[in-house]
């Protein structure tokens, strides 16, 4: 028997941790009772978590990776396990240069034609300190095998004309824009879009950006839970202001099994208003949730988890520079 135990050596942990466990789970059957760890089970788009696999050591982590940002990093296993970004920022910091995907200039393409990209690497190419996915896009075969798509949604970059409103698509209506100042408002889509770029209220368009839904409006949450389109458990992406006025962006990861589990539409407008987010719109989520940090000098990683288990290329970005530091 001896000559055989290095064979089971590598194995002896999960063989001790099968001896320790077979029982509890024998003698739970055997009296008629449940584990509450096992009954208390969290669901998401095609599986189901038994929270006693829950490992995750729930806290908040806060640094300062730029002066006057904060980034907290926030997990917790309730009501399901989640690994949650925050990013809060003066948008009237000095030098602030706040900027999103300029439109494809290359052949004859329609308006809203962008090439895609993965935020890191816009991140990089614009040598900007944090890079976020923004606008809703076509992401089919085609666009795939093209490399270039069409925006869903009004999209302006630093005064350029990205992207006109979605006519023939009323889920886009609305949008977060940045004067050149860094003043934050809150745009909708007008019955009449004119050329396209008209918004109520009337704005002369610098960066501007557009969302799938409005979270919360003056520290109202907008989506409800019965009436949310999205409360399929998901990876989020949400940008907002908070009421000392400094932006908001926020990432949720999802579809993680292990990991983190995602969350619904009104969750996140819940989880922001909490936070004394007055007003929020939803970005696009899914596969497409990233949040990129760099150094301002063409390096930059991500931070968040995207549930493709690589980063994928998007339509369009929106990022933030601080200039010289």
């Amino acid at each position: 028997m001896n000559r055989f135990l290095p064979y089971f050596r590598p194995f002896q942990g999960l063989i001790l941790f099968g001896l320790v466990l077979g029982p509890i789970g024998f003698t739970l059957a055997v009296n008629g009772q449940e584990d509450p760890a096992q009954k208390a089970k969290t669901a998401t788009n095609g599986f189901t978590l038994p929270k006693l696999f829950s490992f995750a050591k729930e806290g908040e982590k806060k640094t300062t990776p730029f002066p006057g940002v904060e980034h907290i990093e926030r997990t917790t296993n309730t009501p399901r396990q989640l690994t949650q970004h925050l990013i809060f920022l003066d948008p009237k910091t000095p030098n602030l240069r706040i900027l999103s995907t300029r439109p494809e200039r290359e052949g004859n393409h329609p308006p809203g034609t962008t090439k895609l990209e993965t935020t890191r690497a816009f991140l990089e190419r614009t040598k900007a300190h944090i890079a976020i996915n923004a606008n809703f896009f076509d992401n089919g075969t085609e666009a795939k095998k093209k490399g270039i798509t069409r925006l869903l949604g009004l999209a302006m970059s630093e005064g350029n004309f990205v992207s006109p409103w979605s006519a023939d698509n009323s889920q886009f209506m609305d949008a977060i824009h940045f004067s050149p100042q860094g003043d934050i408002r809150f745009l909708e889509r007008p019955t009449d879009i004119g050329d396209g770029y008209a918004t109520l209220p009337a704005t002369d368009l610098y960066t501007a950006v557009t969302g799938h839904a409005r979270l919360l409006r003056a520290g109202v949450i907008a989506v409800k839970p019965g009436a949310d389109p999205n409360k399929d458990l998901n990876p989020r992406t949400a940008i907002g202001q908070h009421r000392d006025g400094r932006l908001v962006l926020f990432v949720v990861d999802g579809r993680r099994p292990g990991g983190s589990l995602g969350m619904a539409t009104h969750e996140v407008a819940q989880f922001l208003r909490d936070r004394d987010v007055v007003d929020a719109i939803q970005l696009d989520g899914g596969g497409s949730t990233t949040l990129a940090l760099g150094d301002g000098k063409g390096k930059g990683r991500v931070i968040n988890k995207p549930s493709d288990f690589t980063e994928r290329k998007v339509g369009n970005n929106l990022a933030f520079s601080f200039g010289k530091e």
